[in-house]
């Protein structure tokens, strides 16, 4: 596109000039969300099991610039992952897929059902399968038998 100005002052006298204008489009680069798992801060007991859940939160979507958008956060919404532990004091259950430590086989599904087998600290990870992205949950497992002191 080239305009062309023409200028004129009060005795009569006039300029040309032009002006070489190029427009192209930008690519908007689209963000991603992320994953967690939930409940972001789950124990259980020895013996006990918890349910963890695989979550994904849309990004906000991009607003074309120039256009006036609607800034609402999307849902999060369950989605399927590969669950794993290196932990050896649960039992990690998927869809029917039981890991535990020494496990390599990835068991993609949406939930996990977590038991605990010794006290102390477990970590578990998701991997999304569709994107590079990771999250861990560390889950406490307290003792089944409450313990007392009687002096």
């Amino acid at each position: 596109y080239t305009p062309t100005f023409t200028v004129t002052d009060s005795r009569g006298a006039s300029a040309k000039t032009s002006l070489s204008v190029k427009v192209t489009e930008k690519e908007i680069s689209q963000p991603k969300g992320y994953i967690r798992i939930a409940p972001g801060n789950p124990q259980t007991t020895v013996g006990g099991s918890v349910k963890l859940t695989a979550m994904y939160q849309p990004a906000m979507p991009p607003c074309q610039p120039g256009y006036f958008c609607a800034m609402v956060m999307p849902a999060e919404y369950p989605i399927p992952v590969v669950w794993s532990t290196e932990s050896t004091n649960i039992t990690l259950v998927t869809d029917g897929c039981e890991l535990t430590a020494a496990d390599v086989a990835p068991c993609l599904s949406k939930t996990a059902i977590i038991t605990g087998m010794t006290p102390g600290i477990a970590s578990v990870t998701i991997q999304n399968p569709t994107a590079s992205q990771t999250a861990s949950v560390k889950i406490n497992i307290l003792s089944s038998t409450p313990s007392a002191t009687v002096q």
